[in-house]
């Protein structure tokens, strides 16, 4: 398959989509950009130069998930970006990838303190695949 990847500007967006339907008073209290263009950084490291396989579709996915979360591109809401940005790429490319919200809170607060590759986090992912 020949993928679509998600460009800054579909990041930042879903990122101000994310930060405006946020509950959490913190997260409106520090809005923006943490680090000046880094997505962009991202963005262009972790997409893929090849036709893809699915494998390797949830492995590069993976890998723009956990430079996302772990980089910190933005004051808040980078976790939940992250992973959103992910399945939205997942999803565009044909594969459908439903993660319950309580266990993708949960597994991206972990994956900030527990250091794992893209390998591991394709797994995660994989483990929320649908065929349809």
């Amino acid at each position: 398959i020949l993928p679509w990847w998600p460009s800054a500007n579909d990041v930042h967006a879903a990122h101000d989509a994310l930060l405006a339907a946020s509950r959490n008073p913190r997260d409106k209290k520090f809005p923006g950009i943490a680090v000046h263009g880094m997505v962009e950084n991202i963005i262009v490291d972790t997409m893929p130069r090849l036709v893809l396989t699915v494998d390797s579709l949830f492995y590069a996915c993976a890998d723009l998930l956990r430079r996302l979360a772990i980089g910190h591109p933005y004051q808040q809401v980078n976790k939940r970006t992250a992973l959103s940005i992910a399945l939205t790429t997942l999803d565009a490319n044909g594969v459908l990838v439903t993660v319950p919200e309580i266990d993708g809170d949960a597994y991206m607060r972990r994956l900030t303190h527990v250091r794992q590759g893209p390998a591991e986090i394709a797994e995660w992912l994989k483990r929320w695949h649908r065929n349809v």
